[in-house]
């Protein structure tokens, strides 16, 4: 089964990347052990950490020179010693082994709005799509069944309204 290797961020990237190439993905700058391993002045001034074991463990950096390190580096800590399965008890996320990924910045602006894509494959095929916009100012959320006739809006959602904006 695929499944540890599709939830570990780390190693998505590279599953992704050998299926169907290095431009579909947000470059890497590091891969760490530990928070103790960050050299931050090495760092960009913008950057994203995450932990690879776990959804939602992400801590993003505009501008390091206000960054509380000793902050992060606890929070890693804490991320890293956490087994990710005990918290949702969602199996592919048991035996993976905790890291510390930093990708690249990519600016999420009100000219230049990113958008979360989320695709629920079974068997191979993708079945259900999850689209999150305006993540950090009035986050919405929207589910698609993408199966037979395109893409048909549900009437449901998780955590946050159904937004207005319809994708395609």
């Amino acid at each position: 089964s695929n499944a540890p290797i599709l939830v570990d961020k780390i190693l998505a990237k590279e599953y992704v990347k050998e299926r169907i190439g290095q431009d579909h993905i947000i470059p890497n700058i590091a891969i760490f052990d530990s928070a103790e391993d960050i050299d931050f002045d090495a760092l960009p001034i913008s950057f994203v950490l995450k932990a690879n074991h776990g959804s939602g463990w992400n801590i993003i950096c505009h501008n390091k020179d206000n960054l509380d390190i000793s902050v992060v580096k606890n929070k890693l800590n804490n991320w890293l010693k956490t087994n990710y399965y005990a918290i949702g008890k969602e199996y592919q996320y048991r035996n993976l082994k905790p890291q510390i990924l930093c990708e690249e910045y990519l600016p999420n602006t009100m000219d230049n709005p990113l958008v979360d894509f989320k695709f629920f494959c079974f068997h191979g095929d993708p079945h259900f799509l999850q689209v999150d916009l305006d993540r950090f100012s009035n986050h919405t959320r929207n589910f698609y069944d993408i199966r037979d006739d395109g893409w048909i809006l549900m009437p449901f959602t998780t955590l946050y309204p159904i937004g207005s904006n319809k994708i395609k």
